[in-house]
């Protein structure tokens, strides 16, 4: 696990500093994400785009940088650190932390959930459907998961994935790109 760079901040003292006006909320996810579920008032700085400079001024307010869970905030701190606010945070647990110490978030249904969890799905549904019916009809459907474990090696070590290229192309994700 990378070091942590910035201190973490508990969900509820962001809360009240956001409240106070003492704080502005930096999510560093991407923007099918962020369209999907937020924090009122964040602003979006996707860490895949991130660039200081387009932070503009922030009035001299406290920096508190969130994503999903934390992961790629940890990750991307040095990123985040030389962005050179005079004191900055990373939210503890992320966004879904702050929904767990059930505090509001803002949620758009009419976007749909982000490739890369449509793909696992889109993945998971074979695997699971041919192991049970492997166990319960013919060990023959094993050649399901095996054929999509085979399909995953090949996009590893190609570095290209036909199930999110497929997914990008529906329609109600054209819509959101």
């Amino acid at each position: 696990m990378k070091k942590r760079l910035l201190p973490l901040i508990d969900p509820r003292e962001a809360k009240r500093l956001l409240d106070a006006g003492d704080a502005v909320l930096i999510d560093v996810r991407e923007p099918p994400e962020w369209r999907r579920m937020r924090i009122a008032g964040s602003r979006l700085m996707s860490i895949s785009t991130f660039d200081e400079a387009q932070l503009g001024d922030t009035g001299g307010r406290i920096a508190i940088f969130c994503c999903q869970s934390g992961n790629r905030t940890r990750a991307f701190g040095e990123r985040l650190v030389a962005a050179g606010f005079a004191e900055a945070y990373e939210l503890a647990g992320g966004i879904d932390s702050w929904r767990l110490a059930g505090l509001p978030v803002l949620v758009d249904h009419n976007h749909p959930i982000e490739i890369p969890r449509q793909v696992q799905i889109a993945v998971g549904i074979p695997i699971l459907a041919g192991g049970i019916l492997a166990l319960v009809v013919s060990p023959w459907f094993a050649m399901l998961p095996a054929l999509v474990g085979l399909c995953l090696v090949i996009a590893g070590i190609t570095g290209s994935c036909s199930v999110t290229s497929l997914i990008a192309r529906l329609p109600w994700n054209r819509a959101a790109v």
